[in-house]
């Protein structure tokens, strides 16, 4: 084995070191409609828009952490942190089509619109040198790298038998995986980690189905046959589950990987056209610059930190709140002051759950003389002595 060869291999190996490591934290849905990109938990939610964008296309850097999309209408490509801060643009070619991003090469692999050939740029917009395997007349609808195992996968229709294709960009050569099933392959998503490729598959223009295929080339249906366009569905894939997004009902159904079925079902904002899985850092985990008396919670690309129970302030100060100042105890109650709370005590004299404290009448444990005549007062008693005696009370003589 030369030099090189063992160089590249060291090289690769450590960045799937890395893509193991640093994907740790909150995987997120991240989505496309008419006007926005917005993301949604994979567990579901509240979904929050990031940026305006007309029914862009997604790719991830899982190394940078950062969103790529395409916007059709300025026909520029751009990409930003998880949050949608530091966006920068690209101007690419006018036939700019699906595209997936090699984050080991920093590098975009994207399907020319006027001839479905796979071209390749870098991430300033230098084209890179043809793939004379993947050039005009393959018809291709879709495409997914796993840039840790250096292959292309594509989807593409009958015309040349075939419908998923796995190509070898270290040894240029083109593996047909799937070509058993008569219609189009369209869009796709790739396991990485168990070396699968989850897709759909059209038997006409509006039932298709939806298939998992090995990298070595076993292919099984998952679950019946579904309606929907060409247009109105995507797929993507996550740790323990892959999601199938129908466009007619914005809502994604979150499959299963072992059971192959319907976890659940999340509902995105209307008109959500396209998605594509994340992971993001746990930055709690590795950065946390939340102040003491906090929490720290992830959301794509950064922390929010939101002061304890008790405490107010902002992202860099939590300070105790003196409760006491709004007298949240009971009359006849006293208020005490504790970090991050407060103590309620009912006052001598009295007793009760703090919030309702009552006079305690002392006399009936007779604390005064036999001699002498006890009468309970609010928080307190008196002991004066019967006539014909004298004393303070509690001893008449």
């Amino acid at each position: 084995m030369s030099l090189g060869t063992l160089l590249t291999l060291f090289i690769i190996t450590n960045w799937q070191f890395f893509q193991v490591e640093g994907n740790v934290g909150q995987e997120y849905i991240f989505y496309s409609n008419a006007t926005h990109i917005s993301y949604v938990s994979v567990d579901g939610g509240e979904s929050t828009a990031i940026l305006s964008a007309q029914s862009a296309t997604l790719g991830y850097d899982e190394q940078n952490y950062r969103l790529w999309y395409y916007d059709t209408v300025g026909v520029t490509l751009h990409n930003a942190n998880l949050d949608g801060s530091d966006l920068r643009t690209l101007s690419v070619l006018s036939n700019f089509g699906p595209f997936t991003v090699d984050a080991v090469n920093q590098s975009i692999y994207y399907l020319n619109n006027d001839d479905n050939s796979v071209k390749s740029i870098d991430y300033n917009g230098n084209l890179f040198p043809e793939i004379a395997a993947l050039q005009s007349g393959s018809d291709f609808k879709d495409l997914q790298i796993d840039a840790y195992n250096r292959s292309l996968f594509l989807t593409t229709d009958r015309m040349n038998s075939r419908n998923l294709i796995r190509y070898s960009l270290p040894e240029d050569a083109e593996l047909t995986i799937d070509d058993n099933i008569t219609g189009i392959g369209t869009h796709l998503a790739v396991d990485t980690s168990n070396k699968i490729v989850y897709w759909i598959h059209f038997t006409d223009d509006t039932d298709y189905k939806i298939y998992k295929t090995t990298y070595d080339g076993q292919t099984s249906q998952i679950g019946p046959e579904q309606t929907g366009s060409l247009t109105t569905v995507d797929i993507g894939e996550g740790n323990g589950f892959f999601y199938i997004l129908d466009s007619g009902t914005s809502e994604v159904r979150k499959y299963n990987k072992t059971t192959d079925t319907v976890d659940s079902t999340i509902s995105l904002s209307p008109g959500a056209a396209r998605m594509i899985v994340v992971a993001d850092k746990d930055s709690c985990a590795v950065n946390n610059t939340c102040p003491a008396n906090s929490t720290c919670t992830n959301i794509p690309g950064t922390i929010v930190c939101s002061c304890n129970t008790g405490f107010t302030g902002n992202q860099t100060f939590c300070q105790d709140i003196n409760e006491c100042t709004e007298s949240p105890c009971g009359f006849n109650s006293n208020c005490t002051n504790i970090i991050g709370s407060f103590l309620c005590e009912c006052q001598t004299g009295f007793e009760g759950n703090v919030t309702n404290c009552t006079d305690i009448n002392e006399c009936q444990t007779d604390p005064c003389d036999v001699n002498a005549a006890c009468t309970n007062t609010n928080g307190s008693y008196s002991c004066n002595c019967n006539a014909g005696y004298e004393g303070n009370g509690t001893s008449c003589t």
